[in-house]
């Protein structure tokens, strides 16, 4: 207040490309990766210092085994009729493939209320930890002749995981943890988005098409 500060939101860590939000309900799911989880009680203390809620962050949940026919039976046009086409992550070509995903994520964000760009760094960063557990067949970029403008990526909920070894790497932990990988079943569509003059043309259709589909022939649910 001194510094002439009039408001304040949150909680976000350590900005909206993080984990941003407080969970209020939910709370018979177990945590996903890189999602809020707090204690129940967390909301009452902030109302109590006299804060109010700003805006509801959803998450939704698909767990269905098929794939929807409606879905299926449209996909297949898109591309063609949008004149696009999506490819997979090219792990071969990783630095330019980090690069092309920062550009696309600082330009579709843009759109968010609290949008805070990411720093080459901080990208950097984000993907070096996101490439223990990325996979080329769950993360995309939707192409318009030669030029990228979209992507999604889809990573396991590695959170399964960790939960098996406790939180504890050592002792014994890194081996329950690599032991309990083969029992993750469950995705988090992490970010996806089109840049601006290439919408409507089904390019989200097409990037949860293939997540969904190419994520139940992985066992994930």
């Amino acid at each position: 207040q001194r510094q002439g500060c009039t408001r304040i939101f949150g909680p976000m860590s350590p900005n909206q490309n993080g984990i941003a939000g407080m969970l209020i309900d939910g709370f018979d799911d177990p945590p996903m990766i890189m999602m809020a989880y707090n204690p129940l009680h967390y909301a009452k203390l902030v109302e109590n210092y006299g804060f109010s809620k700003w805006k509801d962050l959803y998450a939704w949940k698909i767990t269905g085994d098929e794939v929807p026919d409606r879905l299926a039976n449209v996909v297949g046009k898109l591309e063609k009729r949008g004149r696009f086409t999506v490819r997979k992550l090219d792990m071969s070509d990783w630095q330019n493939e980090v690069v092309r995903a920062r550009e696309m994520f600082n330009s579709y964000e843009q759109v968010n209320n609290i949008y805070t760009p990411l720093t080459e760094a901080e990208f950097d960063n984000l993907a070096a930890d996101l490439k223990m557990i990325v996979d080329p067949d769950l993360t995309f970029f939707a192409e318009v002749e030669g030029k990228t403008v979209g992507f999604s990526i889809a990573i396991p909920d590695a959170n399964i995981a960790i939960k098996a070894a406790n939180g504890r790497l050592f002792p014994i932990g890194i081996i329950k943890l690599l032991l309990a990988k083969k029992n993750i079943d469950r995705l988090r569509v992490m970010a996806m988005g089109v840049i601006d003059g290439y919408h409507g043309r089904g390019i989200d259709l097409v990037f949860y098409y293939n997540t969904y589909v190419n994520g139940l022939a992985k066992g994930y649910h």
